[in-house]
């Protein structure tokens, strides 16, 4: 079915949740109930994708031991022969079900698989489908990363070259996502802190759409916010199966709110700029985090309870303690014609035209940029 989105402004909302989430301390407590979910759907034949980084870690190889499951490999940034070749090797083996073990890119690219497998051998024609001859193959995801919420979310993404396409669709949603707190102690402090700050931008801009939004994103997205000026720095700092629990939770409900509403500014600002620097997605965001807020801060919905005299303060204080150290190692340059590049790229984005709480124009965005890029300005 092509799902309708909510638009406000027309009075009306719809919320979807198709992934079934399952939320546990342990590398123990996941295989556990990996075997229940398995048993009760019957799927006896599965497959195990991850990336190299991922199956080279002490968490992947406590995960898959006494596994039957074959195990393979996909490439950097969901590159595209990886992905054929999982599917053909699927499709030879009439596998039943995925389990995508990694980061945001992993489960992207299993996403399009699983969608490609009984429908396409163009994953390209995948992003001209609204719906799908057959259902995608069952997945059921694990993160290992907390920030992108791909765990639960409809996009995918499939790269040839530098061209990388992105395919937001209802159908691309998991089947399951199993959280496992354990999963982000043996990641470093500068990916807890990036993830972490990631699931938050989501988070935060989620929640301040103007139409694409409803009661239930809003419901979710607050205590997301709360639970993460809770657990944020301890998370980064004193990580615990507890505490990484808690944020891998914020990410899903984030997730789960982008499957029903959209990014923002931050995100608009950030995609130009990681295309001039190559920087990651979440190392793109740090300039932009403090100028968004700013922006938009007296037109944000009272009802939202973030127009608090210290929010500010507290962004700064409880969220980018982190990020001088990030930037003062940058070493760029850029120009007025850069920042202009960027700007016309920007504006591109006709969604944050229609949801940003405050009307921006192409001005307003090249002085954003200078602001936040000031002291890399030539």
């Amino acid at each position: 079915m092509h799902r309708l989105f909510s638009d406000l402004n027309q009075g009306r909302w719809r919320f979807y949740s198709d992934t079934k989430i399952i939320g546990t301390k342990t590398i123990k407590q996941a295989k556990d109930c990996l075997r229940q979910v398995l048993e009760t759907e019957g799927f006896r034949k599965c497959i195990i994708l991850t990336d190299q980084g991922v199956s080279k870690t002490d968490f992947f190889r406590r995960f898959a031991k006494d596994m039957k499951s074959d195990i393979h490999i996909l490439g950097v940034e969901c590159d595209i022969g990886p992905m054929q070749e999982a599917v053909d090797a699927i499709r030879k083996d009439n596998i039943e079900a995925i389990i995508a073990v990694g980061g945001g890119s992993v489960l992207d690219a299993a996403k399009v698989i699983a969608a490609a497998i009984d429908n396409t051998d163009d994953f390209f024609e995948l992003s001209k489908l609204h719906e799908l001859k057959s259902p995608a193959l069952p997945l059921i995801c694990i993160p290992t990363t907390f920030g992108t919420g791909s765990e639960v979310n409809m996009y995918g993404h499939v790269r040839v070259g530098n061209k990388k396409l992105g395919i937001r669709r209802a159908w691309l949603a998991p089947k399951f996502a199993i959280l496992i707190g354990e999963a982000a102690l043996g990641l470093s402090k500068k990916m807890r802190y990036l993830t972490g700050l990631d699931a938050w931008t989501h988070v935060y801009e989620t929640l301040i759409n103007c139409y694409e939004t409803n009661p239930f994103n809003r419901a979710l997205l607050k205590d997301a916010l709360s639970r993460h000026a809770t657990c944020f720095q301890s998370y980064v700092d004193k990580p615990t199966v507890e505490n990484c629990l808690d944020m891998a939770t914020i990410s899903a409900m984030a997730g789960l709110a982008i499957n029903n509403g959209r990014t923002g500014i931050m995100h608009t600002l950030a995609v130009p700029f990681a295309a001039k620097t190559g920087f990651g997605h979440a190392l793109s965001l740090l300039p932009f985090i403090k100028p968004a807020i700013r922006f938009n801060y007296n037109f944000l919905d009272k009802d939202l309870s973030l127009k608090k005299s210290n929010f500010l303060t507290n962004v700064e204080k409880q969220l980018l303690f982190m990020a001088p150290s990030f930037m003062n190692e940058w070493d760029m340059t850029f120009t007025q014609n850069d920042i202009d590049e960027m700007t016309a790229l920007a504006l591109s984005d006709t969604v944050l035209v229609k949801e940003n709480p405050r009307q921006i124009s192409a001005n307003d965005i090249k002085l954003i940029y200078n602001e936040s890029l000031e002291k890399f300005i030539a």
